[in-house]
């Protein structure tokens, strides 16, 4: 069975960790990768297959079949269909993070740099974005998220949509002013023009690393994404690895996602 029909987590999230809906400036072509079924046909659906192992179990391999529905509220809402099963079940997958569902964003560009992708160089605008859940002038005395994000984007590429790199870390501001840091995220492209394939058709893709860190630097997820603005959800293959979180109870998990074909809307 499909991990997300034991673990509700996944379930429930299975995509990146979307950051808000962008700005122009820093986030043009990125539409896709903030909804990453965005212009997909309901009814379209994408077969599965996973590969996981939990707490140093031996790997288990299983099928599901999502059927893309419908977005709201940030949540692409699905059909799902464990390949031993007889009854689909409802699930979702999130694209935007709740606390951020009507954004006060403000974003300024900070400097001209230079990064290295792939052994090549890409001249990239480097932005910070800072996204509230309640605007300025309304804050006082009100409890609100804040993310601040540093964006590096290039005209050198398509792909990702110019993006290459971000970072970025989130807190939660009481209405007395206490501060709770969330934690972090580094999200950096490493390959341009990679290949991957669904059954016997290898598709462009873009190779994408995620690290996701508690507040104190604790790496908590790292995952590498194979995505495709042409593949319904925005990726071919996920690989992801979290290690046991004693605090939570949580076991150490490795996932391996990969799609093997994409069954168009009738």
């Amino acid at each position: 069975m499909l991990p997300g029909m034991r673990n509700l987590r996944f379930a429930v999230t299975f995509l990146i960790v979307a950051l808000p809906a962008a700005a122009e400036d820093a986030r043009s072509g990125w539409d896709r990768l903030a909804d990453p079924f965005l212009g997909v046909k309901p009814g379209t659906a994408i077969r599965i297959r996973t590969t996981e192992s939990s707490g140093g179990a031996a790997p288990e391999t299983s099928e599901a079949t999502w059927k893309y529905l419908k977005s709201e509220s940030g949540i692409a809402c699905c059909e799902i269909l464990p390949a031993d099963e007889d009854e689909p079940m409802q699930g979702g997958v999130s694209f935007l993070d709740p606390d951020f569902a009507s954004p006060d964003i403000t974003e300024k560009e900070i400097r001209k740099e230079t990064i290295k992708v792939g052994g090549k160089n890409f001249d990239c605008r480097v932005y910070e974005r800072r996204t509230a859940s309640v605007p300025e002038d309304q804050r006082k005395g009100k409890s609100h998220a804040v993310s601040i994000e540093t964006i590096w984007k290039t005209t050198g590429t398509k792909e990702n949509g110019g993006i290459l790199k971000v970072t970025g870390s989130k807190a939660r501001i009481g209405a007395d002013g206490t501060v709770e840091e969330v934690g972090g995220w580094a999200v950096e492209v490493t390959e341009l023009g990679a290949k991957a394939a669904i059954g016997k058709q290898a598709l462009a893709c873009t190779v994408v690393k995620t690290t996701e860190s508690k507040p104190d630097g604790t790496v908590t997820t790292t995952r590498t994404e194979w995505r495709s603005p042409l593949v319904p959800g925005g990726w071919i293959r996920r690989k992801e690895s979290r290690p046991a979180d004693k605090q939570t109870g949580m076991l150490a998990l490795e996932l391996d996602m990969t799609i093997v074909e994409v069954i168009p809307a009738k």
